[in-house]
Order: structure tokens, then C-alpha cells, then sequence
């Protein structure tokens, strides 16, 4: 397979067997294939320092150490949407989608600012609009201490999440430094079904006031992403 040249060993190993007991399907092998190699072989993006942060926080930990918890890691098993239907406290969801390096004007900054991830779900076509989840992504201790914006993207959501490695040292850090209306996700190195599995250490509180023209300003962005009409910023 030619995910096995991306992917991580365990994730390889999990897609065979399910291959060979015909458990998979080749649409579940594309979304895997896309989001490692779409990681794999971004590019520094114009007027941004990215290309250390890529080095280091991605690539590196992908290839000199296949079993480390990558970006990439993160991404694909929160595409398993039950974490977002624990979140609103539903049975299920009828729609749900994830947007990745959303970016957004935070106020602070003269550079748009990026979301990590962004989840809009829907319980179904009827009722107000689509819950917003952002996802701030940490893989290591160093990066989360020393991240000074979290809390600016609170305003443009109905819930907010720090996503990271399940090490204890990783969730007493954010647990420390986050309010309780931050959840924390932890991505864990069990697979199931092609993807890690992700456990809620701490329930996001949703956002009792996100800024109207904000989160009009963050949907706006994700029906571009939607629609391919993706710049810079």
C-alpha cells in the first residue's frame, strides 16, 4: 500500500488486517492517505516561520521516530466524529465536518492567526445553526507552555479543545495552564479502525458569550475551505 510510506507503522499494520477480513473501505484509505501526505509534503507558507515549526513538529517526529504522537496523528483520529457527540451531548449527528489551519483575525496580531482544527456539526437540517468546536493541537510540553494565544480563539466558538498526546505530563501541563472551559482531548496509541483513539480527559464547557461577528467570520472561513477558495490567509 502506498500509505505505508507515510503512515505510521501501527496504522499500516491496522489497515491490513482490516483489509484482509474486508473490514475497510477504499474511501477510509484516501482520508488516510491525505491527511498524512498532505502533511508530508506541505511547504512553508508566505510571510509565515513555518517551515522550522513543520520540521520540527511534524516531519521529525514522523520519520525519525515512527511510533511518536504526530499533528498528522491528531488529525485523523478526531475525524472520528464521536468525541464531537459526547461534546453537545447528543445520540448522534447528522453532519459533521473538520477543517484544518483555519485562519482567523484575532485583534492582536496584524497576521491572521490559525486554528488548528475546526469541527462544525449539526444535529440535523432543522434547528438553529451549526456548533463550532475549535482545536488548538499541542505535541509537546515545550510548544503548550510557552503558547501564549489560546485563549484568543474562545470568541469565535461554541466549545474550545486542546488536543495532545495521552502523557500524563502532556494533560497535567494544559490542565495547569487552561480554564475549565477549555476541554482536553488526548489522543492515545491505540488504533481502531485506521485511527487513534481519542478519549475526553475534560469536557469542554460550551462558551457562554462567542463574539457574534467572530464566529460569523470563522463559518465564513470554513464554507471557503468547503469550497476550495483557500488563500494565505
Amino acid at each position: 500500500m502506498k500509505i505505508s510510506s507515510i503512515a505510521p507503522p501501527n496504522i499500516v499494520q491496522d489497515f491490513k488486517e482490516r483489509l484482509i477480513s474486508g473490514k475497510t473501505t477504499r474511501e477510509e484509505l484516501r482520508d488516510t492517505w491525505k491527511t498524512y501526505c498532505k502533511v508530508k509534503n506541505d511547504k512553508p507558507r508566505r510571510g509565515r516561520k513555518y517551515k522550522k515549526q513543520l520540521l520540527d513538529n511534524v516531519i521529525g517526529d514522523l520519520f525519525t521516530n515512527p511510533a511518536a504522537m504526530t499533528t498528522a496523528n491528531i488529525i485523523q483520529s478526531l475525524k472520528n466524529p464521536q468525541w464531537a457527540i459526547d461534546t453537545i451531548n447528543q445520540k448522534k449527528i447528522d453532519y459533521f465536518q473538520l477543517f484544518t489551519e483555519v485562519a482567523v483575525s484575532s485583534g492582536t496580531s496584524s497576521k491572521p492567526r490559525r486554528i488548528d482544527i475546526v469541527s462544525i456539526v449539526k444535529e440535523s437540517n432543522k434547528g438553529p445553526l451549526p456548533t463550532v468546536i475549535g482545536i488548538e493541537v499541542k505535541i509537546n510540553i515545550h510548544d503548550l507552555k510557552r503558547d501564549m494565544k489560546l485563549t484568543e480563539y474562545i470568541p469565535f466558538c461554541h466549545y474550545f479543545y486542546l488536543a495532545i498526546p495521552n502523557e500524563q505530563a502532556m494533560i497535567d501541563a494544559a490542565a495547569s495552564i487552561t480554564t475549565k472551559e477549555i476541554g482536553i482531548l488526548c489522543v492515545t496509541d491505540e488504533v481502531v479502525d485506521g485511527r487513534y483513539k481519542n478519549v475526553i480527559i475534560r469536557k469542554a464547557e460550551r462558551i457562554k458569550k462567542p463574539h457574534p461577528v467572530l464566529l460569523g467570520e470563522l463559518y465564513g472561513k470554513c464554507l471557503f475551505h468547503a469550497l476550495g477558495w483557500i488563500g494565505d490567509g
